[in-house]
């Protein structure tokens, strides 16, 4: 634990911590305004389910309330705020070709189950195929595919 605060100090000192929003407002208000302290001692066995506790009981997911970007606990989660910030940093984002290859080495192989097949099915024709993927495909030769397996009845 003494560790953990360590670190928040050190990162915060630096100028580089990885919550932004606790960042700013350490670089505006000074070491001085925060504190870090134990509000209560427990066995490690329940510390995770302790942390989720303390964090839900006084809201600080709630940038108005704290800077917790998480739930806490052995599996933290982000709270809809946080979820809502990384959508938008992340749209229009584009891998590598490193990373691009890397997803697909790791996926192939991957059976899905006819459930999930259907699932996907779907929610791809719900969104609905665009004038521009449809040219895409058809310059890929992927719709000609497509249109054959309907055939065929694969």
């Amino acid at each position: 634990m003494l560790k953990r605060m360590s670190s928040h100090r050190t990162r915060l000192r630096g100028k580089y911590h990885d919550n932004e929003h606790f960042q700013r407002a350490w670089s505006k208000y000074g070491e001085s305004a925060f504190e870090f302290s134990v509000i209560e001692f427990c066995p490690e066995e329940i510390l995770s389910w302790k942390e989720e506790d303390w964090i839900s009981k006084y809201k600080v997911t709630d940038q108005n309330f704290g800077y917790n970007l998480t739930t806490g606990g052995e599996n933290p989660k982000h709270s809809e705020e946080t979820k809502r910030i990384i959508a938008i940093c992340s749209t229009g984002r584009k891998h590598s070709q490193d990373t691009c290859q890397k997803i697909s080495k790791a996926r192939k192989g991957i059976v899905f189950s006819v459930e999930h097949k259907k699932k996907l099915s779907d929610a791809a024709k719900a969104r609905g195929i665009t004038k521009a993927t449809r040219i895409k495909m058809i310059q890929s030769g992927k719709a000609k595919r497509i249109a054959l397996k309907a055939i065929i009845g694969i």
